[in-house]
């Protein structure tokens, strides 16, 4: 996996111009225009990684250089617990819900997470 870091964080909240449409409930929006919007993906559980299949679960806005908030069901399983962060990717300026075609696109940016903190 290629991970792309060329955030320019001066530039967090402009829009950007020139961008790929993405559609969202059957209205368009410009998938790049809001680099600050993540989208957060989790893996299955698979013990090969090669092998493990990315579903997209939520959404996250980041708010620094190093974190982004999203909520606290999307980061646990339905008891409650905490999925591990190796099964978890963030994508910026993606323009799919597809990790696969996220990770083809030079504009986007995926990133592995390495931890997460609840505040539950």
């Amino acid at each position: 996996m290629q991970l792309h870091h060329h955030l320019i964080f001066s530039d967090c909240g402009i829009p950007k111009s020139n961008v790929i449409g993405h559609v969202v409930n059957g209205k368009i929006t410009d998938g790049l225009k809001w680099p600050w919007h993540g989208i957060l993906f989790i893996s299955s559980t698979k013990e090969v990684p090669e092998e493990r299949k990315f579903t997209y679960i939520c959404g996250a806005t980041m708010i620094s250089k190093r974190i982004l908030l999203t909520a606290a069901h999307c980061v646990t399983n339905r008891r409650g617990e905490a999925f591990d962060a190796s099964r978890l990717r963030i994508v910026l300026g993606a323009v799919s819900n597809s990790l696969t075609e996220n990770q083809m696109d030079p504009n986007t940016q995926v990133f592995e997470v390495s931890l997460y903190i609840s505040l539950l």
